[in-house]
């Protein structure tokens, strides 16, 4: 009976330590920081932060990214190219659009879209 006992608890021991190993985060691909908060807090409240506040928060989970040498998601961009669009920032809303093409060739059609209509509105586009 007690190697019975034994042998159960050692297979229950293999079984923790198998799972426990699956239990573990691998490393993101992005450095996210608050963009995905953002933009929650954002879409369920309108209104609760400026875009001087967005683009603040933004800016520093760059330099968090830079600091961990991580890419920045997809997206993230374009949204701070619209925060800088909102505060007439015009020629930093272009660079963070030819930031987000730069990073994601995949999202040129859509990138050089935004570009055209930043054109067609009178801004100045490369």
């Amino acid at each position: 009976m007690a190697a019975r006992q034994v042998g159960a608890l050692a297979a229950l021991a293999a079984l923790v330590a198998l799972t426990s190993g699956c239990a573990t985060q691998s490393p993101t691909l992005y450095a996210w920081g608050s963009y995905e908060d953002l933009i929650y807090a954002t879409q369920a409240k309108p209104g609760t932060l400026t875009p001087e506040a967005q683009i603040d928060q933004l800016q520093k989970d760059r330099q968090a990214a830079l600091g961990q040498n991580k890419r920045l998601p997809p997206g993230w961009h374009v949204q701070l190219a619209a925060l800088y669009q909102q505060t007439g920032r015009m020629d930093l809303a272009r660079e963070e659009l030819l930031a987000e093409k730069s990073a994601f060739p995949e999202a040129a059609t859509f990138v050089d879209r935004l570009l055209g209509n930043m054109s067609a509105s009178g801004v100045k586009t490369p």
